[in-house]
């Protein structure tokens, strides 16, 4: 069944035909918001806006373009920073399907020297259209960031989480780490044994950027770190000691050792961390 009142919420800008979406910081890389409410009160020639026009029964089309000072439309393409806007369209829910949003656009490099065309289309329940602020503004923070536009994975956004995390973040991805650790030797004859501890991370994010960001930071204490198919495998100091070698066994107690690894890791990371680069991750074609 459809949430009515969701769907109601959904549609109310979009009535009568002929009204406007406005888009505030339309110059500002990374900062457009797209929106429903009187334009800020500053006077400018032109304004850019997209024009909504109801075309079928559930279906909507957002002409992009300008208007002027007597709210006169000029239908063209909206070039924003390195996103032009040709084209936009939502189907509201019905029928127990999600509502969609389709976007025709072309995203150019950072010398603007080339550019991909796509088609967008995001799949999401009770879904406003205004959030294609987000989304355009995640692809100019790609684009801004000199990655590849061809290796733009234009499929993620009805999958991908469209609002900047907080440092909050760091904190719950390293407490859920789960940490197991091993003390190790190897024999060496004639010479010196070598004795070290090292431990297993399992319980690892799913954000690619995080992962990246937990596997830098802990290369930073220790001396070796492996990734592995269950997570990673850190290896600390090694030592040399003329006594008897041993084979790996687990360390039972280890609770100091794991609050002083984590520790070392909310502080390094809080410090590293960059939301704007967490977000413009997901867009990269894994």
């Amino acid at each position: 069944m459809i949430n009515t009142r969701a769907s109601q919420n959904t549609i109310s800008y979009m009535n009568p035909n002929g009204s406007f979406l406005h888009i505030d910081n339309f110059s500002d890389l990374g900062k457009v918001y797209v929106h429903d409410h009187n334009p800020e009160v500053k006077r400018t020639i032109v304004r850019p806006v997209f024009k909504v026009e109801k075309v079928e029964n559930q279906a909507y089309y957002f002409a992009p373009g300008f208007i002027d000072t007597d709210n006169i439309f000029f239908s063209c393409p909206l070039a924003i920073s390195y996103v032009q806007v040709n084209s936009a369209k939502q189907i509201l829910p019905q029928h127990g399907h999600s509502s969609i949003i389709e976007l025709d656009i072309k995203a150019f490099n950072k010398t603007l020297s080339s550019y991909v065309n796509a088609k967008i289309e995001i799949k999401r329940w009770n879904i406003d259209f205004k959030i294609i602020g987000k989304v355009i503004n995640f692809i100019n923070q790609y684009i801004n960031s000199e990655r590849d536009i061809k290796l733009i994975d234009f499929n993620c956004f009805s999958k991908i989480d469209l609002n900047f995390k907080d440092k909050s973040i760091i904190i719950s991805a390293i407490d859920n780490l789960e940490f197991v650790f091993f003390d190790n030797s190897i024999n060496r004859v004639g010479k010196d044994n070598f004795f070290w501890i090292e431990a297993e991370i399992r319980n690892m994010p799913e954000d690619r950027y995080l992962r990246k960001l937990i596997i830098s930071n802990l290369a930073n204490q220790c001396t070796r770190v492996e990734t592995k198919e269950y997570g990673a495998l850190i290896v600390f100091d090694i030592e040399s000691a003329y006594t008897a070698s041993y084979s790996r066994r687990m360390i039972e107690e280890s609770t100091a050792l794991e609050k002083k690894a984590k520790d070392l890791l909310k502080l390094d990371m809080a410090i590293e961390y960059n939301p704007v680069e967490q977000s413009i991750e997901q867009l990269a074609i894994k």
